[in-house]
């Protein structure tokens, strides 16, 4: 039992941060918990937007206040962790790299084969076609939550593109014989991170699909003509 003056400060100030820390981390739960029924039920709403927001400013704020550490954050963000229980995202944490990229640095070159996954936790990422040539152009821009190379990354196909740090960005790398070591001993894992990847490229054909029906309709309201 604390006997001295210092001794009673510091069980009252341990006592008063255990207390804030609790808060931080039952906040930091609703919200989370908050973003993932939204997103399951609508998606691609307004609402599940502003809901994922807010629950990545939680995991931010609790950065900064020191009650958790950076890397567990950027992994409670990731979409590769979205469906898993704490322990699964544990055991896939084991496999996966949290890595820092300077603004303009390449993460990846356009026509080389690349078994890594990546997922933008923060900053952003430019698919550049010929980079470094006077026809460089940008094809997209990736933002956080965004996945690059997906497909790649099963197949071993070439790149199409360049990868680059449009930012400073930091992000989460997932090589394929990482997960091909959980196979055996966490399958379920293995199958929620297929999942995330299969439902990342369906958004996109999905986009793609409505872009070309755009276009259709231009083309054929025009009679033909640009």
């Amino acid at each position: 039992m604390a006997n001295t003056k210092s001794a009673i400060k510091r069980v009252r100030v341990e006592e008063k941060r255990r207390v804030r820390n609790h808060a931080i981390k039952s906040r930091v739960r609703t919200f989370v918990t908050k973003a993932r029924k939204a997103i399951e039920a609508t998606p691609n709403e307004p609402e599940s937007v502003e809901a994922l927001r807010l629950a990545m400013r939680e995991l931010d704020k609790a950065v900064t206040k020191g009650v958790l550490h950076r890397n567990n954050a950027a992994r409670r963000k990731s979409r590769l962790a979205q469906d898993l229980t704490a322990e699964q995202t544990q055991v896939l944490a084991g496999v996966v790299k949290l890595a820092t990229f300077r603004a303009n640095e390449t993460l990846a070159v356009e026509g080389t084969t690349d078994n890594h996954l990546y997922e933008v936790v923060e900053g952003s990422l430019g698919v550049v076609k010929h980079r470094g040539t006077p026809d460089e152009t940008v094809l997209v821009t990736l933002q956080p939550r965004d996945f690059a190379h997906e497909l790649g990354f099963l197949d071993g196909a070439q790149r199409f593109a360049s990868l680059v740090a449009a930012t400073d960005a930091r992000v989460l790398v997932l090589e394929r014989a990482g997960l091909e070591s959980l196979i055996d001993t966490h399958p379920r894992i293995v199958y929620r991170v297929m999942c995330a990847i299969v439902q990342t490229v369906h958004r996109i054909q999905t986009r793609l699909s409505m872009h070309a029906t755009e276009l259709t309709n231009y083309i054929v309201k025009q009679h033909g003509r640009y």
